[in-house]
């Protein structure tokens, strides 16, 4: 496994450490509320910062983006220097511009740290929250980090079950040991697939395209989980899974799984932009060109 992926395990299993002895006092712990329906307990928190820790102290240089307490700068002086020196450079450059034209005034993008990073760890450290406060044993850790925005590697790893998923670009997925492939299924009727849609109640109206595509399936799972649900997609126990208002930490790991294990990833209109919008269709190639041709 690579060196970043060792790291990442070794953050993971102490994580799930946390998560295994905390599931057993579900009624002891802490909740708050970050928005409706939207929980977040002590439980996540110590496990994103135990996380947060062990990738740090390993890789000063890289900055962190966490679901509970957000971007982490690239904790090093030199990084930060050259980027503070990189800034002054442009609002010098901006003002002898200005002064010319008669004061066109600030550089139209000030240079900023995290761009001079070029490694991202992306975590969500407790995925399917619900699940977890409700002692429904369906949820996971999920660890990706981006090269030069890039996916390089991904782990998701259930402390349930002690399944380990994980993948670095251009070696292929595993499960534990073991390689994996996205399912063989080739016809849409026989797919199953796994959702995120909006609301309790699926928040889809009687035009949406999600009710055909849906209902023309064999079957949906809605989990709880997203980073599951990929995992899953790779593994091929899922055919196919389609989810929208989704954040980086959601998608991140689990899209190079599928990717890894001979899938296909996309936005509702089949680009890459799944990372910045939160759309996101993942299938093995069958059914993903059927998916989005209700999109």
């Amino acid at each position: 496994m690579n060196p970043m992926l060792n790291t990442a395990l070794r953050a993971a299993r102490r994580a799930g450490q946390v998560i295994n002895r905390a599931s057993l006092r579900i009624e002891r712990l802490y909740v708050d509320k970050k928005g409706p329906k939207d929980y977040v307990s002590e439980v996540d928190r110590e496990a994103e910062q135990i996380i947060i820790d062990i990738l740090q102290q390993a890789y000063p240089d890289h900055e962190i983006l966490a679901e509970e307490s957000g971007l982490h700068r690239a904790n090093n002086d030199d990084l930060a220097k050259a980027a503070d020196k990189d800034s002054a450079e442009a609002e010098a450059k901006a003002g002898v511009a200005g002064h010319a034209s008669g004061g066109a005034g600030a550089a139209d993008k000030t240079p900023s740290r995290a761009e001079a990073a070029d490694y991202q760890w992306v975590i969500d450290p407790l995925d399917g929250t619900t699940n977890f406060l409700h002692g429904y044993p369906h949820y996971a850790i999920s660890i990706g980090l981006l090269y030069k925005q890039q996916l390089a590697h991904a782990l998701v790893f259930d402390p349930n079950s002690n399944e380990l998923f994980h993948a670095s670009r251009g070696e292929g997925a595993f499960l534990n040991d073991r390689r994996i492939r996205v399912s063989k299924e080739h016809r849409y009727h026989d797919a199953l697939l796994g959702a995120h849609v909006t609301g309790s109640g699926g928040g889809l109206t009687t035009d949406s395209p999600f009710v055909r595509m849906l209902s023309d399936c064999t079957a949906v799972r809605r989990s709880g989980s997203v980073v599951l649900d990929l995992a899953y997609v790779a593994a091929g126990r899922l055919d196919g899974f389609i989810g929208r208002n989704l954040k980086p930490w959601d998608t991140a790991a689990g899209a190079l799984l599928v990717l890894e294990a001979g899938g296909l990833v996309g936005g509702f209109e089949g680009e890459q932009d799944w990372l910045d919008t939160g759309q996101i269709v993942a299938a093995n190639p069958r059914v993903f060109a059927r998916m989005l041709s209700y999109l």
